[in-house]
C-alpha cells in the first residue's frame, strides 16, 4: 500500500511538472519572437542576453514574492540556499565562460544560452516553491 501512494504521488507530481514545462514563459516566447526577427548570431546573443536580464528580474521579484509567505524558519532557510545558490552561479559561470572559450562566433552565442539557462532553472524552482507554499 505505501509503495502504491509513493508511485501515486510520484505521477501526480511528475505530471504536474510536465504540464508545468509544456507552458511557455511570456520571456521564452519574446526570446523566440526577437531571434525570429535577427536570426544572426549576433542578433541571437542579443535577444539572450535580454532573456537573461529578464529572467535576473523575475528571479528577484519571485524571491520576493516567495520570502513574504514563508515562515520565519523557511526565510531563513531560502536566504541561506540562495546565498549558496549565488555562489555556485558565480563559479558555475566561470565554468560556462571556460567551457566556451573557443574560436569560433558561435561559442559567444552557446554561452550566453547557458547562463540564460542556469538562471532560468533556478527560477523555475523558486516558482515552483511558492506554488508549494501557497497551494498554487
Amino acid at each position: 500500500m505505501k509503495n502504491l501512494i509513493l508511485v501515486s504521488t510520484i505521477t501526480l507530481f511528475s505530471s504536474h511538472a510536465f504540464c508545468q514545462t509544456e507552458k511557455k514563459d511570456a520571456i521564452d516566447i519574446a526570446t523566440e519572437k526577437c531571434i525570429n526577427s535577427n536570426p544572426s548570431t549576433s542578433g541571437m546573443e542579443s535577444c539572450v542576453e535580454e532573456a537573461y536580464t529578464k529572467w535576473d528580474a523575475e528571479l528577484n521579484k519571485v524571491y520576493k514574492q516567495l520570502m513574504a509567505v514563508l515562515k520565519p524558519e523557511q526565510k531563513t532557510a531560502l536566504q541561506t540556499a540562495q546565498i549558496e545558490w549565488l555562489k555556485y552561479r558565480d563559479l558555475e559561470f566561470k565554468n560556462i565562460a571556460n567551457i566556451y572559450n573557443m574560436q569560433g562566433s558561435m561559442y559567444p552565442l552557446m554561452a550566453a544560452n547557458a547562463r540564460m539557462e542556469f538562471l532560468k532553472t533556478r527560477v523555475l524552482n523558486l516558482r515552483s516553491y511558492y506554488g508549494a507554499a501557497t497551494g498554487f
